[in-house]
């Protein structure tokens, strides 16, 4: 009776440890895994080097090389850049861009394409910035 219950300790021991001997390899796998794909994470978050979107005064052309550049240096992988993006962007835009189907709105250079066309400067737009447009004492 009692050598059956030491037996009984000590298998269930050996299962115990075999458990965590399984464990601990699946996840050293998945770390080895990860750091051979690069997943994991950029060393640099994008967000913090890089300010939201002021429609006043930014131009959206220059605004999105900037985006790329910074998302290179900071070793962002580009399918990921979208979500960076649309954290950044005005909600109108976001939204405008929600709308559209999920493997379109995944894509960056699509969703890059989308936000250029929105903000090209036409007829009507130029005409409203000659007329908004002021002389500023250090620029005359």
């Amino acid at each position: 009776m009692i050598l059956d219950r030491i037996l009984t300790n000590r298998k269930e021991q050996r299962e115990l440890q075999m458990k965590k001997l399984e464990v601990a390899q699946s996840s050293q796998r998945i770390n080895d895994e990860s750091r051979d794909r690069g997943e994991l994470g950029p060393k640099i978050q994008l967000a913090q080097i890089l300010p939201k979107f002021d429609e006043k005064h930014d131009e959206m052309g220059l605004y999105l090389i900037n985006f790329e550049r910074r998302g290179e240096m900071a070793q962002v992988p580009k399918k990921d850049w979208v979500a960076y993006m649309l954290a950044i962007l005005p909600a109108e835009l976001s939204n405008m861009l929600a709308r559209g189907s999920v493997s379109e709105a995944n894509n960056y250079d699509f969703v890059k394409s989308i936000i250029l066309k929105r903000y090209k400067l036409n007829n009507e737009k130029l005409k409203q910035c000659f007329y908004r447009h002021q002389k500023s004492a250090e620029k005359s």
